[in-house]
């Protein structure tokens, strides 16, 4: 699954597909990634059920607009069901084979560097 990202014009990655998932809440640091991952799942996609496996399976960099460098970590998950909820942060979601499509055209930046990363395994 992907998420349509709702960047604004002039970001790093407008125009480009997001994947599920966000950033360390302030008081989480020392938070095992699988609770940090749950909650990110649930803001961004709703109360589904999936199975994860617990550990990085790529990683990626990215520079935004005002220079801040962010390093993505990649988890897999296998979706189970449930009704997928899109946040507001996106317009929507849509389901790919990340082998089937030109992944340039869908993805840029730490994104695109981690999903190139993990197919390459």
């Amino acid at each position: 699954m992907i998420l349509k990202a709702l960047e604004k014009d002039g970001s790093t990655l407008a125009g480009f597909y997001d994947l599920p998932g966000g950033r360390i809440d302030e008081g989480e640091f020392l938070f095992a990634f699988e609770k940090i991952i749950k909650r990110e799942l649930f803001e961004e996609i709703g109360n589904v059920k999936y199975e994860l496996i617990n550990r990085p399976v790529a990683l990626g960099t990215h520079m935004t607009r005002h220079a801040e460098q962010v390093i993505f970590i990649f988890f897999e998950a296998e979706y189970k069901h449930g009704e997928i909820l899109v946040s507001e942060e996106h317009m929507g979601y849509k389901w790919v084979d990340l082998k089937k499509i030109n992944l340039d055209e869908y993805f840029n930046s730490g994104i695109l560097i981690g999903i190139k990363s993990y197919l390459e395994k």
